[in-house]
């Protein structure tokens, strides 16, 4: 079965970027991500020990934005 997930964009500060995630755009969100922008490869889930698989499509997505424009975007899906 296809999973759908999205993230937007809630806070982008000098040190991190955080983004909302769900795999259901209407349902609750299932956590905050957070990206530190001196290095976003040490993303973590707000609160959580471990790093969940729609966090880390969200993530990759917004990076791949933000490569190519130079700005993070507003709102991120991930189809698989």
């Amino acid at each position: 079965m296809a999973r759908l997930i999205y993230g937007k964009l809630v806070e982008l500060t000098d040190q991190a970027v955080r983004y909302r995630f769900a795999e259901n755009q209407d349902e609750q969100w299932d956590g905050t991500l957070v990206i530190p922008r001196a290095d976003p490869e040490a993303w973590y889930v707000d609160g959580a020990e471990e790093r969940s698989s729609s966090a880390a499509a969200i993530v990759a997505k917004a990076r791949r934005a933000f490569d190519r424009t130079g700005e993070w975007p507003e709102g991120v899906a991930f189809q698989s």
